[in-house]
């Protein structure tokens, strides 16, 4: 059985990224979480882009919107 946590998930990257975490922001919805970041930024970002995909990969969460403005991105996920 699989669960996701975010609280657990945002340690994950604060550990994952080091000083990069300061880049992004991510907060809780009420069945997922919006990741925000500066797209100027992206190439410090591997790291968050490669987990997400793990995860995504696993069906543990799954894209829902995305949009940019004036070079900041917003991503939205939604848990399964």
């Amino acid at each position: 059985m699989r669960r996701f946590q975010y609280y657990s998930y945002r340690l994950f990257l604060r550990y994952l990224l080091e000083s990069d975490f300061e880049l992004i922001s991510m907060l809780p919805t009420s069945n997922g979480f919006v990741i925000s970041y500066d797209d100027r930024y992206v190439s410090e970002l591997d790291k968050l882009f490669g987990s997400l995909k793990t995860l995504v990969d696993f069906e543990v969460i799954e894209f829902v919107d995305g949009s940019t403005y004036d070079h900041k991105t917003r991503i939205e996920y939604q848990v399964l």
